[in-house]
């Protein structure tokens, strides 16, 4: 009985395949438990009830057609995830037409309990195939009403990490005790850490209502030591959305924080080019500990080196460097965009192009080889609002999503925030689903400011110290 009850419950709450269902409470599952029972009691009845007449009436047959309806609809319900005021519905329209002594009353009841049961077959969606176990997943659970985007990476035995589309969220293996998920510095929504266990099992999460089960299949595989349980965990699995989003892609096999690509190495040393060029003869710099920052560190610090540039600590007024993750970055641009840092401009790397550090009135500047108000990242954008609203655009996502996409000439572009009248931030330019606009940076614009950059310091073209280039262009 045990198993029977929880199989009904799983189909009666829409949990198959990993997709949950309307989040209900454990008492109102019982509730729809019942009802379900109820169903199937009173359709055997109406089944077994005709058989007793000697001589087969117009009322035998129109029982026994409706009850035939019944059984087999109701058997199909649940499974779809139907309403318990649907399957209710049916329950009471087939008891009273089993109940009724009028032939014509019973034939038009039982016609409309086949109508509502074509209604929940038709109307009610179909649950997707589970994902495959021990893979990072994309899914969504109904909290108070409203469907609430999930993502969990890298969904393998042992800690994990989950992205829930809310600003205010709990997480937990126990409905009884649930973790508060957090913000992180320069990411949207909120994160959890959770350790879960090998094999099918249950997620519980809660935006201050009832909360709602997820099924997930951590598979028996461990992960990889270390796996998103540092600060840049945020932006990998930014990275691992990104390329969900493509269906015929395939998750990164390494997080973007773990090496520095040569695509972003060439496009600092043209950040570092293009300020040489302007006759500046310092600039500060920020890293972290990370494989990529200690390597954009030192690329930084060697073509600084080969243009005749010294490298100084934040803090006076000169162009600063940062090619640390989101977690340092954040708070550096929010010291710089409150005065408390001085700068003259901060050059982000490619990777902080996301909309949370672009808040920060700091002056950003990022060497990006694609254009965020192209027709490409507006697509990317589409795609991440439609799986998994409310999240920013990253450049590890995008990158991840379509890599051929930024594969473009280095340009250098400057993200600044749009004001309406009465200080209220604007839309950027671009696509747009009613008075939402579809755009890298929201309150803002991201817009090119010079022309193609080559990844060659100065020094390197000319063999020695500045040249009289234009600012802004590298010849």
């Amino acid at each position: 009985m045990t198993t029977t009850l929880q199989v009904l419950a799983d189909g009666a709450t829409g949990l198959a395949g990993g997709h949950p269902g309307p989040g209900l409470a454990p008492a109102a599952t019982a509730v729809r438990v019942l009802f379900l029972l109820a169903a199937a009691v009173t359709a055997g009845a109406a089944l077994l009830r005709p058989l007793r007449p000697a001589t087969p009436t117009t009322r035998h047959w129109t029982r026994v057609a409706a009850a035939t309806a019944a059984l087999s609809g109701l058997a199909t319900i649940p499974l779809a995830g139907a309403p318990a005021p649907l399957i209710t519905a049916t329950v009471a329209v087939l008891l009273a037409a089993h109940l009724t002594p009028r032939p014509a009353i019973a034939a038009t009841l039982g016609g409309a309990t086949s109508v509502l049961l074509a209604a929940g077959l038709v109307t009610t969606p179909r649950p997707e195939p589970p994902p495959a176990a021990g893979r990072p997943l994309l899914t969504s659970v109904t909290l108070d009403g409203a469907a609430v985007p999930v993502l969990i990476t890298p969904n393998r035995p042992g800690p994990n990490l989950v992205h829930i589309g809310a600003g205010r969220a709990a997480v937990g293996r126990d409905p009884r005790r649930l973790a508060l998920a957090t913000t992180r510095p320069g990411a949207t929504g909120t994160w959890a850490r959770i350790t879960l266990a090998a094999g099918p099992g249950r997620l519980w999460i809660s935006t201050g209502g009832p909360a709602a089960a997820l099924t997930v299949d951590p598979g028996h595989r461990p992960a990889p030591a270390g796996a998103l349980d540092g600060p840049d965990g945020p932006e990998c699995a930014a990275a691992t959305l990104g390329a969900l989003l493509n269906p015929a892609g395939a998750a990164p096999g390494a997080c973007p924080a773990d090496a520095l690509s040569g695509a972003d190495a060439e496009a600092l040393r043209a950040a570092v080019g293009h300020i040489a060029a302007r006759g500046v003869r310092e600039i500060a710099l920020t890293g972290d500990s990370s494989p990529r920052g200690t390597a954009a560190t030192a690329e930084v610090r060697a073509a600084a080196r080969r243009a005749g540039l010294r490298i100084t600590a934040p803090g006076a007024r000169r162009p600063l460097i940062i090619v640390a993750g989101w977690s340092t970055a954040d708070p550096l641009l929010r010291k710089v965009g409150a005065g408390a840092v001085a700068a003259e401009g901060t050059y982000l790397a490619p990777w902080l192009l996301t909309a949370p550090l672009l808040e920060h009135p700091a002056g950003q500047l990022l060497p990006l080889r694609f254009d965020p108000r192209g027709r490409s990242a507006l697509d990317h954008l589409a795609a991440l609002r439609e799986r998994f609203p409310g999240a920013a655009a990253t450049t590890g996502g995008y990158t991840a999503w379509r890599p051929a996409a930024a594969t473009g000439d280095i340009r250098l572009y400057a993200a600044s925030r749009i004001w309406r009248p009465g200080g209220h931030g604007s839309a950027a330019p671009g696509a747009h689903h009613g008075d939402q606009a579809i755009a890298w940076f929201p309150s803002g614009t991201v817009v090119a400011v010079s022309a193609p950059l080559t990844g060659d310091t100065l020094a390197e073209r000319n063999g020695h110290g500045l040249s009289s280039t234009a600012p802004g262009r590298l010849r």
